[in-house]
């Protein structure tokens, strides 16, 4: 499982924009319907110079049927391309011997590589690019140049035209009489002049179906009387989508009305409108079936604690049929469209769930409509699944803290000078910092705030409760929020570190993370010459600076006098991200509270007797703003940037 996060607008839902466009793509190729890509069409950015944009997808075929599906459209392709020899009975045979998974193994790891022209008389464009000898080339599925060349280089917008080659019959040396084969990918790949070959199957003549054309014909559920060319789409297109269980954060309403024939077909799993015929095809199913709408309803009862049914009902006066889901408990039953958004939600992750096994699993904002129970029931599910998940979230109860190992499964997006960065940890087989991942988790696995820091554009830190408590309340009404924006609308997290020696483990995972952070503390945490002190443990979480390097080994800032060195200190600490409202190293926050309004503290604590951040709050709460705390705020935004 791996799981992605980050601020909003940071690119997280593009990775799954990526994935849809390259399932529409290959759906587009073999449907002929180019409205299928028209939402994609102004995805460029705005300040792109460009003139257009390409979308990858890397593709590893590992499993046999997947393999197998390459190799029989080779075969099958290479029958038609043979065409022009005349017709024995043994090039079959020839072409059935010479290519299998061995000679193929290039085209088994390549990208899906989708491309858009915006200029006049442009488009798009769609290949499978792969590698051979260290040279990249791309199998095009649409586009210019046509349908079915194989032409060098990966794909680009407007890719220039590709001059035809030499016969297929010449490559493979099957002229002259030879009775042997001669073949590897290089016999597809562009010659030095520049030449390609077109490698689509040509099922054009009944009476001369081959049997490698025959077995491409049943393989790719290909009807031959269609007497129609099929690029390497045919194949890829179900291979996609068998592969993959996509879950986008655009939710579509359950479809639940159907031609009849539709009722005995199998819909992509990348369409979740389309769940009620999935499920209604599982229950009518074999025994395998069944078991597997069995393990749908075991799931979904655990997630929402009622049950699921799908019932079929003809619709009064026409042919079409309904495909209805209800869900029940003891006292009442109501179709899903009443249920709720979660009820829907559940059922389409329920069946992501089930169908998970052996697949790419990509959910992106699963949580959106669900509530912590099913959150924390899912993260639980997604642990099992034997499969590939990859999980886009905004929820800190999706963010797995129970292991070092789930801190690797983190991705963190982060929008930098206008593009989109990412930050992983990685491996690491050394002792002391493994230590400090466990130190990190002990923190993320007891605060789900603190799990929340990963979806922040910056963190405040601050030693305790009290004045968590008080700066929630002034950060959000003082001038300058009014002027540069709260911390909610800067996505700033305010977190208690929880004491004055509790700095250095947050600010190691915010740096690992690439999280802008501050701090704030109290006077005594600025002493250079206190164990524990600010500075020491900035040092320890792997800040490096030359002057606060030779401040620690000096002790002391090398200023004279408390006055001198507090000042010293203080610059010090400003230039490494660290501030205060102390006047003193011995000035802690609430005798610094205290001096703004002492009859108001006096109320603050006797209100707040048990609860500091109760104490901070109403003090705020029957405080403007100081003055000192909106300058606190200012220097705390423009040091976050």
């Amino acid at each position: 499982m791996n799981v992605v996060v980050g601020p909003g607008g940071s690119g997280k839902s593009t990775l799954v924009r990526a994935v849809d466009l390259v399932v529409r793509a290959l759906d587009s190729t073999e449907t002929g319907d180019a409205r299928l890509l028209e939402e994609y069409a102004s995805a460029q950015r705005h300040d792109a110079t460009a003139p257009g944009f390409c979308v990858r997808v890397g593709v590893e075929l590992d499993q046999p049927s997947e393999r197998q599906a390459i190799v029989s459209f080779v075969r099958a392709a290479v029958m038609s391309g043979l065409s022009d020899v005349d017709a024995d009975p043994g090039y079959d045979d020839q072409v059935r011997d010479g290519i299998d998974e061995r000679h193929l193994l290039e085209l088994f790891r390549g990208k899906l590589a989708v491309t858009f022209d915006a200029r006049p008389g442009g488009g798009w464009s769609v290949g499978y690019e792969f590698s051979y000898n260290d040279r990249w080339y791309c199998y095009m599925l649409l586009g210019r140049p046509s349908a079915g060349q194989i032409v060098p280089g990966p794909l680009t917008p407007s890719h220039p035209p590709a001059p035809g080659g030499p016969r297929l019959s010449d490559r493979l040396g099957l002229q002259d009489g030879s009775e042997q084969l001669v073949f590897d990918v290089a016999s597809l790949l562009p010659g030095e002049d520049g030449g390609t070959l077109t490698l689509t199957v040509g099922l054009l003549d009944l009476r001369g179906l081959t049997p490698s054309l025959r077995e491409f014909a049943t393989l790719a559920d290909v009807d031959v009387t269609q007497r129609r060319y099929y690029t390497l789409a045919r194949v890829l297109r179900p291979i996609l989508h068998g592969a993959l269980v996509l879950r986008s954060d655009q939710r579509l309403p359950p479809l639940q009305d159907y031609d009849p024939v539709a009722l005995g077909t199998q819909p992509t799993l990348t369409d979740p409108s389309q769940l009620p015929l999935e499920l209604f095809r599982l229950k009518a199913g074999d025994r395998a079936e069944r078991k597997r709408y069995q393990r749908l309803q075991a799931v979904f009862r655990e997630f929402t604690g009622l049950d699921l049914d799908v019932r079929l009902r003809v619709i009064p006066g026409t042919d079409t049929r309904r495909v209805e889901l209800w869900v029940s408990d003891r006292d009442r039953e109501v179709p899903i469209g009443l249920a709720g958004a979660g009820r829907w939600e559940a059922v389409g992750l329920s069946a992501a769930i089930v169908e998970a096994a052996g697949r790419i699993v990509v959910l992106d904002e699963p949580a959106a409509n669900v509530d912590v129970t099913v959150q924390r029931k899912l993260l639980a599910r997604m642990r099992q699944i034997d499969g590939q998940v990859l999980l886009i979230t905004h929820s800190p109860l999706l963010v797995p803290a129970q292991s070092p190992e789930d801190l690797r499964r983190l991705t963190r997006f982060q929008l930098r000078e206008g593009r989109t960065k990412l930050r992983r940890l990685p491996a690491t087989g050394v002792p002391e910092r493994d230590q400090r991942r466990s130190r990190w988790l002990q923190i993320l696995a007891g605060s789900a705030d603190a799990r929340a820091m990963v979806f922040a554009k910056g963190v405040v830190l601050v030693e305790g409760d009290t004045e968590l408590g008080a700066f929630e309340q002034w950060f959000q009404q003082c001038p300058t929020a009014q002027e540069a924006g709260t911390p909610d609308a800067r996505n700033l997290v305010l977190l208690s570190v929880d004491g004055d020696c509790g700095f250095e483990a947050y600010v190691d995972y915010l740096r690992a993370f690439d999280i802008s952070w501050v701090i704030v503390c109290d006077g005594p945490a600025l002493r250079l010459d206190r164990q524990g002190s600010v500075f020491a443990q900035l040092a320890d979480a792997g800040v490096q600076s030359a002057e606060l390097a030779t401040a620690l080994n000096a002790g002391r800032s090398s200023h004279g006098g408390d006055d001198a060195e507090f000042q010293a200190c203080l610059d010090l600490a400003k230039r490494h991200g660290v501030f205060t409202l102390a006047e003193s190293f011995d000035e802690e926050i609430e005798p610094a509270l205290e001096r703004f309004d002492p009859t108001v503290w006096a109320d603050a604590k006797r209100v707040g007797q048990r609860s500091k951040v109760r104490r901070g709050r109403f003090f705020a709460q029957h405080l403007n703003c100081p003055a000192e705390v909106d300058a606190l705020y200012r220097d705390l935004v423009a040091c976050l940037g």
